[in-house]
């Protein structure tokens, strides 16, 4: 099962649940392989981000990992005791919740991992990002359950998430189950894909001017003699498969189409997730010129019901309680 971001695009990481052994269930976190030059080896690529993700879910659970093991390459023939991953001034069984900072925690995992089956100290190492095999206590022991909790879905959030979520103003903290990005992440995300597009733009010869805190677009483009051009600016740490628009992203592309342009930039790395101040870098850009969003692409995440109070219909129908 692949790995949903926070911001609701999907990782190029993978896991599945192991049923319990002994009342313990755990995780089997796949590999990452290949590099960006061949696409079709390439997998498990976001092994990083996916991994970060996993822990913020497992924690906001109070999980508590009782030991990490390594199952891939020569050490998958290891009695269990030997695949174990064993992490300097840091014992086991961990409580998630008591990890200041995940991504260090994901760090040692990868470091003392690759020590994980070597033979001798003059051996050479295994990759940073290797096969895991992570047993829990203090989850749901149903299989399917946890899967699609720690996957993460649309559905894990309340309206008020969902709402967060379609915010260009990222950083409006969420009363969901836990499982949204940091005010920090959202806005470095942001910040990095509007910089990525006011420079391409720019070197196309447009002035262009960042809009986004007053209007229903991103950037304002103009160039002497032509039609304004308007943007939508999207980031995300995944391949970009979807985005999550607003009702007036919409209204405000086909209202101006063809003078508006989708720009998102895809697989953005974050670093320091657990710190006040992330780093995005990386990156792919992509631009869909003239763009109209199209009706069967759309898929809605939120409702807005008419409660009809305050007229006189909610009489009949609502009740006022103490």
């Amino acid at each position: 099962m692949k790995v949903v971001d926070f911001d609701g695009s999907m990782l190029d990481a993978t896991f599945h649940v192991i049923p319990p052994e002994d009342g313990i269930i755990s995780l089997d976190y796949e590999s990452s392989g290949g590099s960006h030059r061949d696409a079709i080896a390439r997998r498990n690529h976001q092994y990083r981000e996916g991994l970060n993700v996993l822990f913020t879910r497992l924690r906001s659970m109070n999980a508590v990992i009782t030991e990490i093991r390594i199952e891939t390459g020569k050490a998958r023939f290891l009695p269990a005791a030997e695949q174990r991953i064993v992490i300097p001034n840091r014992e086991f069984p961990v409580s998630l919740a008591s990890i200041a900072n995940l991504d260090e925690f994901r760090q040692e995992i990868s470091r003392y991992g690759r020590e994980v089956g070597q033979q001798s100290a003059g051996s050479s190492k295994g990759g940073s990002s290797r096969r895991l095999r992570i047993f829990l206590t203090g989850v749901p022991t149903d299989r399917a359950a946890l899967e699609s909790q720690l996957a993460g879905r649309a559905d894990e959030a309340n309206a008020g998430g969902v709402a967060a979520a379609v915010n260009r103003v990222a950083g409006v903290s969420s009363g969901g189950q836990g499982f949204v990005v940091s005010h920090a992440v959202r806005k470095v995300i942001e910040e990095y894909a509007v910089a990525w597009a006011m420079r391409y733009y720019e070197g196309q010869g447009w002035t262009v001017h960042d809009v986004g805190a007053t209007e229903s677009f991103d950037l304002l483009c103009t160039r002497g003699g032509m039609a304004e051009r308007h943007v939508e600016v999207k980031g995300t740490t995944g391949l970009g498969e979807t985005v999550i628009l607003t009702r007036n992203e919409v209204l405000h592309a086909n209202e101006w189409h063809p003078n508006v342009d989708l720009f998102i930039v895809t697989e953005i790395s974050i670093d320091g997730r657990e710190s006040d101040e992330p780093e995005a870098s990386g990156g792919r850009a992509l631009v869909y010129k003239n763009w109209k969003p199209a009706q069967e692409s759309l898929t809605a995440v939120n409702y807005e019901y008419v409660t009809n109070v305050g007229n006189e219909f909610s009489l009949a129908v609502w009740k006022q309680v103490d």
